[in-house]
């Protein structure tokens, strides 16, 4: 049967074509579908873009989802993939491995093998060895193919030597399909798969769409079979003697079908691994001892560390869960942020003091309109009524003296209404107001927004934060567990220096992310951590059981801030203020160290692990779990090592209302002292005013 056959199935795919130039490809090319024929190759930089990001994917009305092909005629002549008849296979695969990797990263019209539907069409004489070459890579390095589909196409030369065709009658060929969840027979019945390490397929040449749906339908079956190839690097890390799957075994077994209490098990282990337990619960029971090279399933992490592991961009995928809001608590110049003139205006805002202002403008002015008197004495007619002083009959009387019957009404209308609303009900409502805001708190104000934009400022940083729970519970010493945390920190750090755009914020935090980067360099030894000084290292790690040491660190109120979650510095900030010696802390927002967690999905095919974790996630189920996680097992923090519970110091003592209340002493005091001084005047005045009138009589009758 011609080559060109096995072209046809894959029609409506993206076609690549890659050959020799002495390869025989005289009948290749198929009477439909567009195919590219790649001889003259060189090796792809693995930095640069691959030829996925080249090609537009529209979505047409069409019977099969978009897909690429690659078909490679004679591999065994191609420079470029592994030499398989001059090397015995190694028992782990190790240098296949590698040579594969090779062929795979470096062919420049291969794609990211996280790109779904790929199929890699080996058509060779030697299909046979190429069989016996991939099987230890199969078996122990599973992962490296991603959503890779291996097709081996048997092949001959024609009798003449010239042409190459395929193997089988006038209407048939045969294919090979990988099966890259292959079991032993043993295993085979437990998992309900395919026995054979290569599925054959025949296709029927009149027929071939119906050939690349039996394809899809052993793709499909194959890939279900990946749930039993997975594991959880945070089981295996931490329990190394304890064995939490055997207790949560254990407790399902003691319990009716139907009937587990997920919260017996959730006792038992934290949220990842509480979520890990949900994802694979169906397979508990199933013995993995037989499986090799199984799928890792990670544990939630932020996103700098999911893609920090490679240079190049990496062949996994990333499921968010939500953004990590980092927050700052300080006291460095935390200052009540109230004067007299404040507490004063306290009681109303700069728009009502606007419109009063305008209000006691205009009503000026028509005093001086309908009366022609002197402006001054509607200032201190409309002053003092506000002020509540009885001058509206004297002012009356003066002011009605020429005036018209109309006139008289119209004044008597705008007298009215004042002294109504800024005689009666502005002095009242002002009154109470200022009298409230005396019983309030005063707010506590810093000259900072955000802590890294301080000078030299130092910020201590719990461990947890940049280390996983596995690494901070495994014994390691505690010189290795900060060189790891630089390590978290530096990758952080990275990505802020990489920017090149131009907008200011990112453009500052990328300065001052270089300048912690210099700060944290060669710090991986026990003795260049001893030969720092403190003010050497902006960034400090802390354990959060030394609450001492983070008291005594805060309470120097110099540039020195604790940051970390927004919601554990919630809960930390109230244990800081509980203090004797009334050191008020405040907190802020910080976005520099803002990232984003989730989790990190290795490209397989019909991947388990992924779609559990997404019903999970859209269902609800997890978010429920978690806020149960906070609750009934929250985070261990500063305070719960202090033994912290509630306030021990008095809180009305610690409340500084020392300045509002000085405030209304103050103004209280001017006030009587007005009223004194006056008093002694009216006093004085009466007094020159009786003795002049005695003397005046005195004179006259005499």
């Amino acid at each position: 049967m011609e080559l060109h056959h096995v072209l046809i199935p894959f029609s409506h795919c993206t076609t690549i074509v890659i050959a020799e130039n002495h390869a025989p490809i005289q009948n290749i090319f198929p009477e439909s579908g567009p195919t590219i024929l790649a001889t003259n190759r060189k090796y792809r930089d693995p930095f640069s873009n691959q030829i996925e990001s080249k090609f537009p994917l529209v979505r047409r009305l069409i019977l099969f989802p978009h897909c690429w092909a690659f078909f490679s005629i004679l591999p065994e002549i191609d420079w470029t993939f592994p030499k398989v008849l001059d090397h015995n296979v190694t028992k782990f695969g190790y240098r296949e491995r590698f040579l594969l990797d090779r062929y795979f990263r470096y062919e420049p019209y291969f794609i990211s093998k996280n790109w779904p539907n790929q199929y890699f069409i080996w058509v060779s004489r030697i299909w046979r060895k190429i069989q016996n070459y991939l099987r230890p890579v199969v078996i122990w390095n599973k992962d490296m193919f991603g959503m890779y589909e291996i097709i081996i196409v048997p092949a001959a030369y024609d009798e003449h030597g010239e042409n190459l065709i395929l193997i089988g009658n006038n209407k048939t060929f045969e294919l090979h399909f990988q099966n890259f969840y292959y079991l032993s027979n043993d295993l085979s019945s437990e998992t309900g798969g395919y026995t054979n390490a290569w599925e054959p397929i025949s296709c029927n040449a009149p027929n071939p769409h119906k050939c690349f749906q039996e394809i899809e339908r052993i793709k499909k079956l194959i890939a279900e079979r990946n749930k039993y190839f997975w594991k959880s690097v945070t089981f295996e890390i931490k329990y190394t003697e304890e064995n939490i799957i055997d207790k949560i075994h254990t407790i399902k077994l003691s319990q009716h079908t139907g009937q587990v209490k997920l919260y017996k098990i959730a006792n038992l282990a934290t949220l990842d691994e509480f979520t890990t337990f949900l994802i694979f619960e169906n397979f508990v029971n199933y013995n993995q001892s037989k499986v090799t090279n199984r799928h890792v399933f990670t544990s939630r992490e932020s996103l700098e560390a999911a893609f920090a592991s490679v240079l190049r961009p990496p062949d996994v995928s990333y499921i968010m869960d939500d953004v990590e809001t980092f927050s700052f608590v300080s006291c460095y110049k935390v200052r009540p942020e109230v004067s007299f003139a404040s507490a004063l205006s306290a009681p109303f805002d700069g728009y009502i003091w606007i419109f009063l202002s305008s209000s006691f403008a205009a009503v000026v002015l028509l005093l001086k309109y309908l009366t022609e008197r002197d402006m001054l004495d509607g200032i201190l007619f409309t002053g003092g009524v506000c002020f509540e002083i009885s001058l509206l009959a004297d002012y009356t009387l003066k002011a009605t003296r020429l005036l018209s019957t109309s006139g008289k009404f119209k004044l008597y209308y705008i007298l009215a209404l004042w002294t109504i609303l800024c005689g009666v009900v502005l002095p009242n409502w002002y009154k109470t107001s200022f009298t409230m805001e005396l019983i309030v708190p005063v707010k506590l104000s810093s000259p900072w927004k955000t802590i890294m934009n301080v000078k030299g400022v130092q910020v201590i940083i719990p461990f947890a934060r940049f280390l996983d729970k596995a690494r901070m519970e495994f014994n390691i010493k505690r010189h290795k567990r900060i060189a790891a945390f630089y390590e978290e920190l530096k990758e952080r750090l990275r990505e802020l220096i990489r920017y090149e755009g131009d907008l200011k914020l990112f453009l500052e935090y990328k300065n001052v992310a270089y300048s912690l980067w210099l700060t944290t360099m060669n710090l991986r030894s026990q003795t260049a951590q001893e030969n720092r000084t403190w003010d050497e290292i902006s960034i400090h790690p802390i354990e959060y059981n030394d609450t001492t040491v983070l008291i005594k660190s805060l309470n120097s109120c110099g540039k020195i801030a604790m940051m970390d979650l927004k919601e554990n510095v919630r809960l930390i900030l109230p244990f800081l203020n509980d203090n004797k010696n009334g050191i008020v802390y405040e907190k802020g927002d910080d976005t520099f160290f803002s990232g984003i967690r989730g989790w990190r999905v290795v490209p397989v095919r019909g991947n388990y692990a992924e779609k559990t974790l997404k019903v999970l996630l859209s269902s609800g189920i997890y978010s429920y779990w978690e806020k149960w996680f906070k609750r009934v097992k929250p985070e261990k923090l500063f305070h719960h090592y202090a033994n912290w519970t509630h306030p021990v110091n008095d809180a009305v003592s610690l409340l500084d209302y020392n300045s509002k209340i000085v405030t209304a002493f103050l103004v209280c005091g001017i006030c009587l002292g007005v009223c004194g001084t006056a008093f002694v005047m009216e006093m004085k005045n009466a007094v020159l005013s009786k003795f002049l009138c005695r003397k005046f009589i005195y004179r006259v009758f005499k």
